[in-house]
């Protein structure tokens, strides 16, 4: 058994859960050869730790870590590992969805650039406090949290679909910009 350990938040460590992985024992092979139990058991151990781990990366704080590692959990055994999930309020896998969210990103880093010019790196714009909630920094690499771009995008459609000035429809928008009329022949 393994207790997983992470540093919430840059605060102290706290126990985010337990892993019991058992192993069927020898008849491993990598290309052809065999490999021991003991190979396999780290091999496996650390790819169930590291899929664990992937999965409250983002946490903020301990209770979200513990339920983002129960879910992983939950996906190793019902089975569903890598199986792609379409989470409450998020865009589905689609092109129009991934223009919609490039379309709102691109928005969102000139109102950035506006609020704190002369930022050379998205770490920099990510620092100041408005703008830190839609980023993940590791380091000194930003990333996008898309699901607070895609908050802010249904922010914005509500507030177009009430009359709201200046206000968009990120995904209708890129519907509208990816819809191919069905009476238009194409030649190739």
């Amino acid at each position: 058994m393994e207790t997983i350990v992470k540093n919430v938040a840059r605060k102290n460590k706290a126990e985010i859960g337990l892993t019991l992985v058992n192993f069927p024992g020898d008849g491993w092979t990598v290309n052809g050869k065999a490999i021991t139990a003991t190979t396999v058991e780290f091999l496996v151990n650390y790819g169930v730790r590291q899929y664990l781990a992937d999965g409250y990366a983002a946490a903020t704080n301990l209770s979200e870590a513990q339920g983002l590692f129960a879910k992983r959990c939950d996906k190793l055994l019902d089975g569903t590992v890598g199986v792609r999930e379409t989470r409450v309020g998020s865009l589905p896998d689609n092109p129009a969805a991934s223009l919609a969210l490039k379309n709102a990103k691109a928005v969102l880093m000139a109102r950035f650039e506006a609020t704190v010019p002369g930022a050379k790196t998205m770490a920099a714009y990510a620092k100041h406090p408005k703008i830190a909630p839609y980023f993940k920094i590791t380091g000194d690499k930003a990333t996008w949290i898309d699901a607070k771009v895609e908050a802010w995008m249904a922010e914005q459609a509500k507030k177009f679909a009430d009359g709201v000035p200046n206000a968009r429809d990120f995904m209708a928008e890129a519907e509208a910009a990816l819809a191919v009329d069905p009476e238009v022949e194409l030649d190739f």
